[in-house]
C-alpha cells in the first residue's frame, strides 16, 4: 500500500484544483446534455401526441366526408329515377 507524505501534498494543491475544475466542468456539460435529451424527448412526445389526435380527426372529417357524399349520390339517383318514371308516366 502507498503511503502518502503531507508534504508533498501540498506541492499538488494546484494540481489537484485543476481536476477539481475539470470535474465541475464535466458535470455542467453533462447536466446540459441531459437537459437538451429531456428536451428532446419531450418534443418527440408531443409531436406523438398531435400526431395521434390529428390522425383520429382527419379520420373522422374523411368517413364524415364519403358519408355526406354517398348521401348526396343517392338522393341523385333518386330524384333523377323519379323524374324518368314521371317522363314514362309510371307514376
Amino acid at each position: 500500500m502507498t503511503r502518502i507524505d503531507p508534504k508533498t501534498v501540498d506541492s499538488h494543491g494546484e494540481d489537484i484544483n485543476r481536476i477539481k475544475d475539470r470535474i465541475k466542468q464535466t458535470d455542467i456539460i453533462m447536466i446540459g446534455i441531459i437537459v437538451v435529451l429531456f428536451i428532446g424527448f419531450l418534443g418527440l412526445a408531443v409531436s406523438l401526441v398531435f400526431g395521434l389526435v390529428d390522425g383520429y380527426r382527419s379520420k373522422e372529417t374523411t368517413y364524415q366526408d364519403l358519408s355526406n357524399k354517398i348521401n348526396e349520390q343517392a338522393i341523385k339517383i333518386d330524384t333523377l329515377t323519379n323524374e324518368i318514371h314521371r317522363q314514362k308516366g309510371f307514376r
